[in-house]
């Protein structure tokens, strides 16, 4: 079991890439965070075809780098209390 999903738990999880998921034209879906966590294009592309694209980079971001979470989801214009733990 990853970090993210022992500190968030899964519920949070999937309660993040419910809203994440959804297209946002202001950028404030999986693709802007996507964007805020400096994922190529190649990788973005690469992740439209998920079941979760918010799932498959949080997964994918933690396997590659490790960052704060929360840190990134305040940059992508969300409070971070809306990230139920």
């Amino acid at each position: 079991m990853s970090n993210l999903y022992r500190e968030l738990g899964y519920l949070a999880m999937r309660q993040l890439a419910g809203v994440l998921d959804r297209d946002s034209p202001r950028g404030l879906d999986w693709q802007g965070l996507a964007d805020k966590m400096n994922f190529s294009y190649e990788v973005v592309v690469s992740l439209r075809g998920s079941p979760s694209p918010t799932m498959a980079l949080l997964e994918r971001w933690e396997r590659d780098a490790g960052k704060d979470l929360c840190r990134i989801y305040r940059e992508s214009g969300r409070p971070c209390s809306q990230i139920q733990i």
